[in-house]
């Protein structure tokens, strides 16, 4: 008996563990998809961009396994509104009816592009395909939810898979010309607005620019026209098309020469706060080439519709009679000169009004800041340069005023003390400093800095400084010429950005609150001479 249960336990375990292979066996035959799919496809997105009939465009597709019966699929440089996406689809449902057949995709997902805070894109996609001897051929449709009034759009994609990637790259990466009317490196290239810019000499003629022969080298693969060493008329702007090595990306990039500043004249002047009241308003230069102009009048103009007197000092006053900056007749050349005069204040301290204003001109902003008491952090200047600027030439008369008032604390710019003793002058700084990007506005210097003597002192994006300061009485228009002087490590470099400063007064301590009152400078036709 006891052997008859052995032998049934010994013949269930038996029976058991056939079973067991068998369900193996079975699990091992299932089809699925393995890596041999994984790999780029290059073929044609056909889809409808904006209002524009349907067009087949060149398109790159990467397949990868993401697991069993699943593959992600990955689309790049995308085109959208202006620019590009990219466009991941996750866990797509891969399947095949036997190992090495055909593969069948499906899937229905939402998909969004930025963050969930700040959504740039939000659509649902379906998409149903097939992979098949190395061919992808995939179709479907978005439903955009953002924005949502695109609606729905039907796309068709048909590739094959490449044996190894092609470059989406489309960019030239080095320029430069065969001349030697180029100066120094020779060209600035500007990655993200696809521009280059050149240096030219004075000497160019317009016969000189029909026949210069551009160098320059491209991303791997990519392919351009004109192409590299093709002499060109560059006497308008040259425009260079560069397409990648897939043939998806193209970029255009265009190829002109830095500008030169102008004479700058005060011929023409603009009124601001033109939405205050007239009493308010007060005129600056029209700005030039990228140049703004700003003055000492900006910090008080807002008061100028105030009474003369007040028995109250919590309620503010007129601060001067007339603005210290003005256009006159009196000029070099032409019909308008800017005038330039030092003023005796109705001060205050609650009002932030000194009891001395220089007439100051520069090129820059004013930004009020009434936590930066005294103010000089408040003025910020500069406006961007091309060429190595050598010196800057104009015409000036000077008359200096009496008596002279010197500030003791500029903390307490109300508080002046009169010096028979001391003779004001007028005062001309020219700054070159260097930024990151001389577009950018907020890279600017404050008077705070420029203002100081010692070049050392003023900021370490300083490379150089001139400066003009006298106390002569000049009845008639006299020359000036002030040399700009590098600092010998600072050598001035056209692969690198910079912007310059001007910042011109009639009293040559107006940074310091100190000044005579009807001190008068008249300036007229500015130059920046450059190499």
């Amino acid at each position: 008996m006891k052997k008859n249960w052995l032998y049934l336990f010994i013949c269930c375990m038996l029976v058991g563990s056939l079973v067991s292979c068998s369900e193996e066996d079975d699990l091992d035959d299932y089809p699925t998809i393995g890596n041999e799919n994984n790999g780029v496809y290059m073929g044609n997105l056909t889809y409808r961009i904006g209002s524009a009939d349907p067009t087949p465009l060149p398109q790159k597709v990467y397949v990868k396994k993401s697991k069993d019966e699943h593959v992600d699929i990955q689309i790049n440089n995308l085109h959208w509104k202006e620019g590009r996406l990219s466009v991941t689809l996750e866990d797509i449902k891969a399947s095949i009816e036997e190992f090495g057949g055909i593969v069948t995709l499906s899937s229905q997902q939402t998909v969004t592009v930025g963050t969930e805070e700040a959504k740039e894109l939000e659509f649902e996609i379906t998409l149903n395909g097939t992979i098949d001897k190395e061919q992808l051929d995939a179709e479907g449709t978005i439903h955009f939810l953002i924005p949502s009034d695109l609606g729905k759009k039907k796309f068709v994609f048909k590739g094959t898979k490449l044996e190894g990637d092609l470059s989406s790259e489309a960019n030239i990466t080095e320029f430069g010309i065969e001349s030697n009317l180029i100066i120094g490196e020779g060209s600035r290239l500007y990655t993200d607005t696809r521009e280059i810019k050149l240096a030219l000499s004075k000497e160019a003629t317009t016969e000189d620019l029909k026949h210069l022969k551009p160098i320059f080298e491209v991303s791997e693969g990519a392919k351009v026209s004109p192409a590299s060493g093709t002499p060109l008329d560059f006497t308008n702007p040259v425009i260079f098309t560069v397409t990648s090595q897939d043939g998806i990306v193209t970029n255009v990039y265009k190829v002109t020469f830095f500008d030169r500043l102008s004479v700058i004249n005060f011929e023409d002047w603009e009124n601001k706060n033109t939405h205050l009241d007239p009493t308010c308003q007060y005129t600056l230069p029209l700005g030039q080439n990228r140049l703004m102009w700003s003055s000492s009048d900006a910090a008080f103009a807002n008061l100028m519709n105030n009474p003369t007197t007040s028995e109250d000092e919590s309620v503010p006053i007129k601060p001067a009679d007339h603005f210290g900056v003005t256009a006159v007749s009196d000029a070099h050349s032409g019909s308008h000169a800017a005038s330039l005069q030092t003023m005796r204040m109705r001060e205050s301290n609650i009002y932030g009004v000194p009891a001395i204003v220089g007439g100051m001109l520069y090129s820059g902003t004013h930004e009020f800041d009434f936590n930066n008491f005294p103010y000089l952090g408040n003025i910020k200047m500069g406006f961007p340069v091309n060429y190595k600027p050598i010196a800057l030439k104009g015409y000036y008369k000077y008359k200096s005023g009496t008596p002279y008032s010197l500030c003791l604390d500029i903390s307490n710019p109300t508080n002046v003390i009169e010096r028979n003793d001391t003779e004001d002058a007028l005062l001309i700084r020219v700054v070159v400093f260097q930024v990151d990007n001389r577009f950018n506005e907020e890279e600017v210097l404050s008077l705070a800095d420029i203002a100081k003597t010692d070049i050392n002192q003023i900021s370490d994006k300083v490379v150089a400084i001139g400066e003009f300061k006298s106390s002569a009485h000049q009845t008639s228009y006299q020359e000036f010429s002030i040399p700009i002087e590098f600092n010998a490590d600072k050598e001035f470099s056209y692969s690198k950005e910079y912007r310059i400063a001007f910042y011109i007064t009639s009293s040559y301590k107006s940074h310091l609150f100190s000044g005579a009152n009807g001190s008068t400078l008249l300036l007229d036709d500015l130059e920046i001479i450059s190499e």
